[in-house]
C-alpha cells in the first residue's frame, strides 16, 4: 500500500445499505472519509467506479452535501440500469 493511501471500509453493518463512501443513506453510520479528506485540506473529489447509479452516485451526492467540489469521471464509471444512471446524473446536476 502506498504510504499516503488510506483504506475506507463501508458496508460493515449487516442490514444497513452503504452505497456511499461517506455514510449510509440515513446518516447512522459514517466512515472516516470526510475526516481524512478535511485533515488533508482536500476540496475537490473525483469519483469513478461501479456503479454509477448506486455507489458512485450516492458518494457524489454526499460529497456535494458536505461541500466538496465533486467531479464524476463518467468514462471511468459503469452503471446497472440506464434509467437509474440518468436519474442519478440529474440528481447530481441539481446539487451542484
Amino acid at each position: 500500500m502506498h504510504p499516503l493511501a488510506d483504506i475506507i471500509k463501508k458496508g460493515t453493518k449487516s442490514g444497513i445499505d452503504s452505497y456511499s463512501a461517506f455514510s449510509d443513506p440515513n446518516k447512522l453510520i459514517h466512515t472516516e472519509l470526510e475526516g481524512i479528506l478535511r485533515s488533508k485540506g482536500v476540496t475537490d473529489v473525483y469519483l469513478c467506479g461501479l456503479a454509477t447509479d448506486y455507489c458512485v452516485g450516492y458518494t457524489a451526492l454526499d460529497a456535494l452535501e458536505l461541500g466538496f467540489r465533486t467531479i464524476v469521471v463518467e468514462d471511468c464509471c459503469r452503471g446497472i440500469d440506464p434509467d437509474g444512471i440518468t436519474k442519478t446524473k440529474a440528481k447530481i446536476g441539481k446539487r451542484k
